[in-house]
């Protein structure tokens, strides 16, 4: 029953999305194509945080003209940025979608001569499975949640009065099939080749009297999404403890 209930609210998680604010359309890769690539936000409606990707070769699309920050100043200050970004990752014949690289950077800055001025960012990813080895099954969902380095949310404290700035990066790969298998799916020996992704990206500056702090997705390059044939080794420790712990029971 937890199973199903946990697919049950995945499935409404990216099905809510479907009237997007922006759809930037199909991008065809070598190995496979990736259909109806689109974006929204819950804070910032209208507002294009992601952009329009661009397709350079392989099988990866890149985000280069990046609006994705959040800022805060002042007493109480707060703001955060919800981006929503979405799309299909289907196999061209005789191929697979293995596993699919996420990879993004970002920067922030925190300023002032108290302690309480804060940054964070997440990014939780969506991922369902609606074909394997070339055949429509019903979809199969799990959901996995970004790992950052070197960390993934910062304070004036940690560093001391004054300005201090600093580079953020988060690369997760997700190895489809055994995703599924963690999830309590029984898909041994199977091959996934049409996948729905929807990750759920989050930035949040919060700042106090007499200080600032910003946080952002780089401009360029601050986002790619990258489809690989066979599974990289040892990509499944980055699917957390929840992964593992179902591993050794089975």
């Amino acid at each position: 029953m937890r199973k199903e209930l946990f697919v049950l609210a995945c499935l409404l998680i990216m099905s809510s999305f479907v009237s997007a604010a922006f759809d930037y359309g199909n991008f065809t890769g070598v190995n496979v194509k990736f259909l109806g690539i689109w974006e929204d936000s819950s804070t910032d409606p209208g507002v294009a945080l992601y952009g329009a990707p661009t397709y350079n070769g392989g099988d990866s699309l890149d985000f280069n003209n990046l609006f994705f920050g959040a800022s805060a100043s002042g007493v109480d200050g707060a703001d955060t940025v919800d981006g929503t970004l979405g799309g299909k990752i289907q196999a061209k014949p005789n191929h697979t979608v293995g596993t699919i690289r996420f990879q993004e950077y970002g920067d922030f800055t925190l300023a002032g001569l108290s302690n309480q001025a804060y940054v964070k960012v997440t990014n939780n990813i969506y991922i369902q499975v609606n074909a394997i080895d070339g055949v429509a099954v019903a979809p199969m969902t799990f959901n996995v949640e970004m790992v950052f380095t070197p960390d993934y949310d910062w304070w004036l404290s940690d560093f001391g009065p004054g300005s201090h700035t600093g580079t953020w990066s988060g690369v997760l790969d997700v190895d489809v099939m055994q995703g599924l298998a963690d999830a309590g799916f029984s898909v041994t020996g199977a091959a996934a080749t049409d996948v729905d992704f929807t990750m759920d990206n989050i930035l949040t500056a919060l700042s106090e009297s007499g200080t600032t702090a910003t946080i952002n997705k780089k401009e360029t390059d601050g986002l790619r999404v990258t489809s690989y044939d066979i599974p990289e080794p040892a990509t499944m420790a980055l699917l957390g403890l929840g992964g593992l712990l179902l591993r050794r029971k089975k």
